[in-house]
């Protein structure tokens, strides 16, 4: 019967694990860290569930080292997924550190007595005996737990929505995570039931709802949920221990009864989490919020330029912040209403009454005016010029209505909200126009190349000798040619937000393509030239080398803008096999610490005149595309250091 938890938790992992390889189209750093600590998780209490039946002495103290061998690397393993979510590629020298030492551990476990000594005999079965050396263990755990929870709060004050509320996910569960630190007592003798993994389950469960599920966004609903699925899980053991007793029987009345008791858990399971949820949230979400994080948490979309994206944005925060039951999102398009997102389904009736009614001069309306409940508002969403659209918020969790302070702070919202569609519609007008000249300019860009190609190939034809240097010259021009063709679409690819054609992918060496940049990159002078290097060591990437070189073009551009009146200043482009990255590192004035967050936004120049803002943006979707990414540090006055990071070169998953 005491194997009976450690085998569910098992089986729990396991399909925690299927279930997130099934829900995540491309694997990530991250999701593998996870998965990772879900599969050593669920063989580490497979192991337990045998351990706990067993009375063999030989195949009890084997099993205590195997799963000692897997506990041993669980701390690392969640010190790396923090370090992963909060894109601290620093921190992964010291994560292979902690692998070497837990592997040093390792052969101490399988060779000696130091680390395990052997195995206790308590009620519920053996468990490993703590040897002269298991407080190394201990030890460690507390530092990379520690420490994996250091830079995930750092990471938390810089990051946006939705990374900032992961983290703020990750925090919560690695105190959970601390908890299951009490089973190292049953190490050292002290007598009772190890429960420990149930803080385990519940610190990685909170983690892979908010990386799988945007919807779980809200701390109080991830706590809720997976509160009310422990408590479910508990009944469903304790009602399976009452019909089996204390010792196993096998009689057909058992199995009848475990049958009728499975067929009622599987039919009303998950309605009794439902309803543990329901009951949790309206005893622990109260009508308190406050109106001043309602409204800071409002200015984290002041970055963002789509009218959806901002729409989503302050219908996500309403509903966690007023712990509101529903939303409904709504904008206009060509002088029509459509649907954007919903929780409740809007009857075609009130659907009419809502776009009519969003015509009007009022911020706030009630829901009674819709066909609603009154414990209903509709929300107008204007810009200066026009109404682009609306939000629906249902009743809130308490059932309690809509009060006048409620309806003063939803005013100031939409008021602010305002700001931001201001400055989304002058983005799209920006882009159109700058759409628009790219077009322009990139025709009358092509003419003069085509007329040059043509002259070049007539003058070849007419060259009757069989000059070597001549049919150099000729090659050399005709790829020049054909770059800067290829440059022009890229640029307009970049533009128009183009999906990047993954068919002209090929296997190319990182070294060679940084070379190939560097020597083919159009500079001012040889002074400039002087100033950029290449160093490091070789690996094979799977892109469009054209693409990638484009980036790095863009990178050695805006290098050389900053360090090309500092005679001392240098540019080093930097490839490393061990984390498949290439970095490109200038030694100038550095980069705000206020600016390196919006860096990558369309459109946003840190202090270079005459730039479009679009370089970095392209270059971030692009490497994002690619199943890689960019990253950027800098130090004020030091340096300044961009990362193109490059997947692992393996067979992708198929649907």
């Amino acid at each position: 019967m005491y194997s009976l938890l450690p085998a569910l938790v098992s089986i729990y992992f396991l399909v925690v694990a299927y279930y997130l390889w099934q829900k995540t189209d491309i694997l990530k750093r991250p999701h593998k860290a996870f998965l990772l600590l879900c599969i050593t998780t669920f063989f580490w209490q497979a192991t337990w569930a045998i351990l706990f039946q067993t009375s063999e002495p030989i195949l009890s103290e084997s099993l205590a080292r195997f799963g000692y061998l897997l506990i041993l690397f669980l701390p690392t393993s969640l010190y790396q997924l923090l370090a992963e979510l909060s894109d601290s590629y620093k921190e992964r020298r010291y994560i292979n550190l902690s692998y070497v030492f837990c592997g040093i551990l390792t052969i101490f476990l399988l060779t000696t007595d130091l680390f395990i000594d052997g195995y206790y005999q308590y009620f519920w079965g053996h468990y490993p005996k703590a040897g002269s050396l298991h407080w190394i263990h201990v030890l460690q755990t507390i530092i990379v737990v520690l420490r994996g929870l250091f830079i995930a709060s750092q990471a938390e004050k810089n990051a946006q929505e939705p990374k900032k509320a992961i983290l703020k996910c990750c925090k919560i569960s690695v105190f959970i995570y601390f908890l299951a630190a009490s089973d190292y007592l049953c190490n050292y003798g002290i007598e009772f039931y190890p429960l420990g993994i149930l803080f385990v389950a519940s610190s990685l469960t909170i983690i892979g709802y908010a990386m799988i599920k945007k919807d779980l966004f809200n701390i109080r609903a991830v706590i809720s949920r997976t509160v009310s699925q422990l408590i479910v899980c508990g009944a469903i053991i304790f009602s399976f221990l009452i019909i089996n007793g204390f010792e196993y029987q096998l009689s057909s009345l058992t199995i009848i009864a475990n049958s009728c008791m499975g067929i009622i858990w599987a039919m009303n399971g998950e309605r009794l989490c439902r309803a543990l949820q329901t009951a949790a949230e309206k005893k622990w979400i109260t009508d308190w919020y406050s109106p001043t994080d309602v409204l800071s948490r409002l200015m984290h979309l002041q970055n963002r330029l789509e009218k959806q994206s901002i729409l989503e944005g302050v219908a996500r925060i309403l509903k966690d912040s007023m712990s509101i039951k529903n939303t409904s999102i709504y904008a206009f398009q060509n002088k029509n209403l459509f649907l954007l997102d919903q929780d409740r389904k809007l009857t075609e009736n009130q659907l009419k009454k809502v776009e009519n009614l969003l015509l009007n001069s009022s911020d706030v309306l009630h829901g009674r005016e819709v066909g609603l409940d009154d414990k209903s508002l509709v929300l107008v969403m204007r810009s200066s010029s026009r109404i682009e659209g609306g939000i629906v918020l249902g009743s809130r969790l308490s059932e309690t209505p809509y009060n006048s302070d409620d309806i003063k702070l939803l005013a100031t919202v939409c008021h602010q909200s305002k700001i931001f569609l201001d400055n989304a519609i002058r983005h799209e007008e920006k882009l159109k126009y700058l759409k628009s000249l790219a077009g322009s300019i990139a025709h009358e860009m092509r003419n003069p190349l085509s007329q040059i190609h043509g002259a070049i190939h007539l003058l070849k034809n007419h060259n009757k000798s069989n000059n070597d240097e001549f049919h150099e010259y000729y090659e050399d021009v005709i790829d020049v040619i054909n770059s800067s063709h290829q440059i022009i679409d890229i640029t307009m690819d970049a533009i128009n937000e183009k999906p990047i054609d993954k068919l002209n992918f090929q296997l190319v060496s990182a070294l060679d393509i940084c070379h190939e940049a560097v020597s083919s990159y159009a500079y001012k002078d040889a002074e400039l030239r002087s100033k950029v290097s290449v160093v490091g060591s070789d690996f094979q990437i799977l892109v469009d080398p054209v693409l990638v070189k484009y980036i790095l073009y863009n990178l050695i551009g805006n290098a050389l803008y900053y360090v090309q009146h500092m005679p001392k200043a240098e540019i080093v482009i930097s490839t490393f096999l061990a984390t498949r990255q290439i970095q490109v590192r200038d030694t100038g004035p550095g980069i705000a610490p206020e600016n390196l967050s919006r860096l990558f936004d369309s459109f946003y120049t840190s202090g270079k005149s005459g730039g479009t803002g679009l370089g970095l943006a392209y270059c971030k979707r692009t490497m994002q595309a690619l199943d890689g990414d960019i990253y950027c540090e800098s130090e004020l006055g030091e340096h300044t250091a961009f990362r193109l990071s490059f997947p692992d070169l393996a067979v992708p998953k198929l649907a």
